[in-house]
């Protein structure tokens, strides 16, 4: 496994993704429509990457294998708190030890960085992620929950 910066390519593949993938779980989370998802999500991505790629305190990385690419990595770093913003295992190498390799790796940078939490936003409807996350020790700070409530007209 090795891990490198990512390349204004391989950002911009990141990118693409996290905007065709992202509002899928946005309209899923937050009942929203596709289009109301499609633009939340691009406007999380402009606030939090005012610079794209350059933005002071946001790191890109690629893991591979040999030279095939494996995931893409999104971090973020204030202060002492590292934020996993994302984490994509490409299709083909889910469910292979690559996602926990990867989290390992972000434990030692985040040491490395002088960071003495890891924090991270999933789903509350994303069970396998959630899971994932509490096996590898990340517990809930807080809870946002929903009823829906059926209208009678």
């Amino acid at each position: 496994m090795n891990v490198q910066s990512a390349s204004e390519q391989d950002y911009l593949f990141h990118r693409d993704l996290f905007l065709r993938e992202h509002p899928k779980s946005l309209a899923s989370a937050q009942k929203l429509t596709a289009e109301q998802a499609q633009r939340a999500a691009e406007q999380e991505l402009s606030q939090h990457l005012p610079d794209g790629q350059k933005t002071a305190g946001h790191f890109f990385y690629v893991l591979y294998e040999g030279n095939e690419k494996i995931a893409h990595l999104w971090l973020g770093q204030k202060a002492s708190a590292m934020f996993i913003y994302d984490i994509y295992v490409l299709p083909a190498h889910r469910n292979r030890g690559f996602g926990s390799q990867l989290l390992d790796w972000v434990r030692q940078h985040a040491s490395e960085s002088g960071a003495n939490a890891l924090w991270l936003h999933v789903f509350g409807d994303n069970q396998a992620a959630v899971a994932f996350y509490q096996r590898a020790g990340f517990f809930a700070t807080n809870i946002s929950m929903r009823l829906d409530i059926e209208q009678n007209d």
